[in-house]
């Protein structure tokens, strides 16, 4: 869709799609698709509209995010771990070679980005009180380490094109709304959303940053980045129809590096049936 909610175009096949996430360079789409109750991420190519499956395993594979080159995937996998939750893999994105695994531990985890240098993974896992955010280096004793453990939900980690700033949301007021903090130490936090928000996007050169409301339209943030950030209030772009809105769940949308389009995994529209009603209907039977 452009701006203004245009549909423009389409990718790939009806069916039951979850979390796309573009490659910076918008070239090609990682997502997850299901099919035959299994669930499997897939890479597609944006210009030719084909889609190729990236991993084989019978077990769920989910939630995959792009390296800063493109050449690599990070998605969670249950595969191996019991009780539902996954461990976090990497792999080619060119589907050469082996899933390697990454991290395992006995709670569920979820990979949300790419450090810059590629040199590490901002993961959300499952707390004692609430959901943190984390990191895990791949390279070393590869010893996961924490960024945000407030004693709240927190998710949707997206780091900003320049590395220095992490957009998450957070339902420490009450409700969820959108949060940003510098990266990789946390400092002064700004709420970027109002009135509920969630699945934060950042725009490929940081000039914006883009949320779902609670209502499931989808707003335009500018922002200033450097020294400190500095966010303008809120517009609205479009009313989405987003398959799922729900806050903990990955972005159900991406949007190109020009911030001019964007692929929403939105449910499918059908036609409305016009329903009849009958007032007054017992008096019309005894005629």
């Amino acid at each position: 869709m452009d701006r203004t909610g245009r549909a423009i175009g389409t990718l790939g096949q009806p069916g039951l799609r979850a979390s796309p996430e573009l490659s910076r360079d918008g070239g090609h789409v990682a997502l997850g698709i299901t099919q035959n109750s299994n669930a499997d991420v897939w890479i597609g190519d944006v210009t030719r509209g084909l889609m190729a499956r990236a991993t084989f395993d019978p077990a769920t594979e989910s939630s995959a995010v792009w390296s800063p080159r493109g050449d690599r995937i990070a998605f969670g996998s249950e595969r191996g771990t019991s009780g539902g939750y996954s461990d976090i893999y990497q792999r080619l994105a060119s589907s050469a070679g082996r899933d390697e695994l990454v991290l395992s531990t006995s709670n569920a985890k979820f990979p949300f980005a790419w450090t810059l240098d590629g040199k590490s993974i901002l993961f959300v896992r499952s707390g004692t009180k609430g959901t943190e955010l984390w990191g895990v280096p791949l390279e070393g004793d590869r010893k996961p380490f924490p960024y945000l453990q407030t004693g709240f939900n927190v998710g949707n980690a997206q780091l900003s094109p320049d590395g220095r700033w992490v957009a998450y949301t957070s339902n420490e007021s009450g409700r969820y709304e959108v949060y940003v903090q510098s990266f990789p130490v946390p400092g002064a936090k700004a709420q970027v959303s109002l009135e509920g928000g969630n699945q934060p996007r950042w725009r490929r050169d940081g000039k914006e940053l883009f949320y779902m409301a609670a209502d499931r339209r989808l707003m335009a943030v500018p922002v200033m980045t450097g020294a400190a950030f500095q966010p303008a209030p809120p517009a609205a772009l479009f009313e989405t129809h987003l398959l799922d809105s729900s806050p903990y769940l990955l972005p159900q949308y991406d949007v190109t590096t020009d911030g001019q389009r964007f692929l929403l995994n939105v449910a499918k529209q059908t036609t409305a049936v016009p329903v009849t009603v009958v007032l007054n209907w017992p008096s019309a039977m005894r005629k």
